[in-house]
């Protein structure tokens, strides 16, 4: 056995060889023209049209049952980031209460957003009196220092210089 057989053929003239298929592929007539001189790659260039006559093999149903396939595990992904990015959202939310002091605050919590492009918002909450400024500084500093905006008794902002 060549490895020619063993390659399965899609342009016209290509041996099938799908399931031990003898047939030889060729193609369905296109409608329209092409249209790749205003917006390249036009569809009359891109739609499958090769089949083979001798096992039935249809380039267009194969392309169809791919995008359908896609389209589920698509869904499937889609439905996974939802539920992260709403689990992100809740965690987000409860720290912002608890920064501004509507949920009590059990332990070190810090969250880093963006701020300019040189810059990090750290924002942090702990139980009452449990931190101070020198403990904290190795967890939040930037990477070229930066500064403490606000800090209180169980909270602080800090903005990291990080460029």
């Amino acid at each position: 056995m060549s490895v020619e057989q063993n390659i399965l053929g899609y342009a016209a003239g290509d041996s099938c060889n799908r399931d031990g298929c003898d047939g030889v592929i060729h193609e369905h007539d296109k409608d329209g023209e092409c249209s790749c001189h205003i917006n390249p790659p036009c569809s009359y260039c891109t739609e499958p049209n090769a089949y083979c006559p001798k096992c039935g093999w249809d380039a267009k149903t194969e392309q169809d049952e791919y995008d359908k396939l896609q389209s589920e595990i698509n869904k499937k992904n889609q439905s996974s980031f939802d539920k992260q990015n709403e689990e992100f959202q809740k965690r987000r939310y409860d720290f912002y209460k608890k920064y501004h002091g509507k949920l009590p605050v059990d332990k070190l919590e810090i969250r880093s957003e963006a701020h300019t492009h040189f810059t990090m918002k750290v924002f942090g909450v702990f139980p009452e009196g449990t931190e101070n400024r020198e403990s904290l500084l190795p967890k939040i500093r930037g990477t070229f220092g930066g500064r403490f905006d606000r800090f209180t008794n169980s909270s602080f902002e800090y903005t990291a210089y990080t460029d």
